[in-house]
């Protein structure tokens, strides 16, 4: 921070230079020359980035709000303690001088900011790293296998931009389906389509169609889901009466990762 700053202030030698030319100039303050000031062509060549710019806005700032406040009119009555030192502090300039200063120094404070919004419109895009599903599934915890059950989970990277999950809670017989908020109609994996997952959770539901349901009779529901197709898989979740709740999303060692559809 202290050579940033260090490097903004050299780099306001220009600026400095023309306001002690202006100043010390046989006509003072001279609002003829003040079309000619380019502060941001001075700055520009001195290599003022975002950083910079800011920096030197606020060694500026306070310049224009004196000099708006200068040639702002306020009654006798209405004057502060600030407004009286201001006036006294430049008592020798004229009200014109003040306003060729507050031109000036509008025109510091504008290219600062001109400098800011190019160097952040021509900064490169921070390039987002798109992670595997391998990686995105590597701390998921689930159930790999059950023996009592005779399943197996599929592969967790399969969930990764899948449109429905099927899970089965091997503790408390309870069946859900995923079912993804967006999803990606020609199957390209887009970024931010499908389904997801976030350490142990998983992530871009629908909460609303996302549901799970107890299994009364696991033996004879559990062989008939195995190999279902999307269609067959709905149709036998709709057949359970019992109470259905909402998912949350969340992911345990009892969970056994039934299956995953993508159409």
């Amino acid at each position: 921070q202290e050579l940033l700053h260090r490097a903004a202030y050299q780099m306001t030698d220009g600026i400095e230079c023309w306001l002690e030319d202006w100043i010390d100039s046989d006509n003072p303050y001279d609002p003829k020359l003040v079309k000619g000031f380019n502060p941001v062509s001075i700055l520009r060549q001195a290599g003022v980035k975002q950083a910079h710019s800011r920096i030197i806005r606020n060694l500026y700032i306070d310049n224009v709000n004196e000099f708006v406040e200068l040639l702002t009119k306020v009654s006798k009555e209405d004057k502060n303690d600030w407004r009286l030192q201001l006036e006294e502090g430049y008592s020798h300039m004229t009200p014109v001088q003040h306003k060729a200063c507050l031109e000036v120094y509008r025109k510091i404070v504008d290219a600062c900011d001109i400098l800011a919004a190019e160097s952040k419109a021509n900064r490169k895009p921070r390039k987002v790293r798109i992670r595997s599903p391998e990686a995105l599934v590597k701390t998921l915890k689930f159930k790999q296998t059950d023996t009592y059950y005779g399943l197996a989970s599929i592969l967790p990277a399969d969930i990764i931009y899948a449109r429905i999950l099927v899970v089965f809670n091997t503790k408390n017989r309870k069946i859900g389906l995923y079912y993804a908020r967006n999803i990606d109609p020609m199957g390209l994996k887009r970024e931010g389509s499908g389904l997801s997952v976030k350490g142990t959770t998983i992530k871009g539901f629908d909460p609303e169609k996302s549901l799970q349901r107890t299994i009364r009779k696991p033996d004879e529901f559990l062989p008939q889901i195995k190999k279902a197709t999307r269609a067959k898989t709905e149709k036998l979740f709709q057949s359970l009466k019992t109470t259905e709740t909402k998912l949350n999303g969340r992911v345990n060692g009892e969970t056994i990762l039934l299956a995953t559809f993508n159409k």
